[in-house]
């Protein structure tokens, strides 16, 4: 057995080295392209291999209907581990794909377009709820409809650089860390069901630079952590007055906000919530506030005025 795993080990080193020295290195996984799993009458596709600007993913498999396409499965390059042990990673030659159909049926695709730095354009089902991760660092992507059911999209869109315009459905409840990083972006209306925003490593609008107008639901309840983590073209925001809590960084760098409105209702403020707000001169906070965390309004010209300067020491007196 321990000369089995050496032989196969020997081997697949040198087709990754060989892969590598002539650029031409593609696995086929299956005849069909496809890799699959089928559980209890459904399929889940994990793995496509076969490039072409454009692929519709076939509907069925064996009879059994694609409900869900998991892992990262169109992406251009796909690691290569046995025993536990990674040897780098080879091409699938799916990096000229442009243009991906979807079909009804599929509920959930979750990481499946990562890296595809050439998909222009995707066609998704009625059928689908969930979007997670799905179209990460996809640089050409520059408009996408999101359809009616889906409800969750959890980093579903970060790092698209071009991604200009989309629509979403009013049904969404979950949207964390969707739209980091998605530096061309100008405006977006939250939908009304979302109750909260952020917490999450780069902000849902992290890094959002051209990010100009931000429409809040009535019902959301928190601006959480780096929601809007230097969103540097943000002039102004409206805060629903069913906010209760604004966390730490939320507004950080947001170097063109020039003025806010806590409402009243709004419960504790953040470390950080508006720190490096270089354009922030007017402020207003309610009553309810009873936490405002250390650097909340660092480096803003507010900070510097005497009511910015006695709201600050009643709450972090030195």
């Amino acid at each position: 057995m321990a000369i089995l795993k050496k032989s196969m080990i020997i081997v697949l080193i040198f087709l990754v080295v060989f892969g590598a020295v002539v650029g031409v290195f593609v696995i086929n996984f299956s005849r069909t392209k496809y890799k699959y799993d089928l559980n209890s009458g459904e399929v889940v596709i994990n793995q496509y291999s076969g490039g072409g600007a454009t692929v519709v993913v076939p509907a069925t498999f064996e009879g059994a209907p694609v409900t869900h396409i998991s892992g990262e499965v169109f992406a251009p390059t796909r690691e290569v581990r046995i025993f536990d042990t990674s040897f780098g990673y080879v091409s699938t030659g799916n990096g000229n794909i442009k243009h991906v159909v979807v079909p009804e049926g599929v509920i959930s695709i979750e990481d499946a377009f990562m890296g595809c730095q050439n998909l222009e354009e995707v066609d998704l089902p009625s059928t689908l709820t969930t979007l997670s991760n799905s179209f990460n660092g996809c640089i050409s992507l520059k408009h996408i409809v999101v359809p009616p059911n889906v409800t969750a999209i959890p980093y579903a869109f970060a790092g698209c650089t071009n991604l200009q315009s989309l629509t979403l459905p009013d049904g969404i409840t979950s949207m964390d860390g969707a739209f980091s990083g998605c530096t061309s972006l100008r405006s977006i209306t939250i939908p009304k069901k979302v109750r909260q925003l952020g917490d999450t490593t780069w902000g849902t609008f992290g890094g959002c630079s051209k990010l100009e107008i931000v429409t809040l639901p009535n019902g959301l309840k928190s601006i959480g952590r780096k929601t809007f983590l230097n969103c540097t073209s943000l002039k102004s925001i409206i805060i629903p007055d069913s906010v209760t809590s604004i966390g730490g960084g939320a507004f950080n760098g947001c170097t063109h906000l020039a003025s806010v409105i806590i409402p009243d209702g709004v419960t504790q403020i953040g470390a950080s919530a508006f720190q490096g707000c270089t354009s922030l001169k007017q402020v207003t906070i309610p009553s309810s506030v009873t936490s405002i965390g250390e650097d909340a309004f660092a480096g803003t010209p507010w900070v510097k005025t005497s009511v910015g300067q006695t709201v600050m020491s009643k709450f972090n007196p030195k």
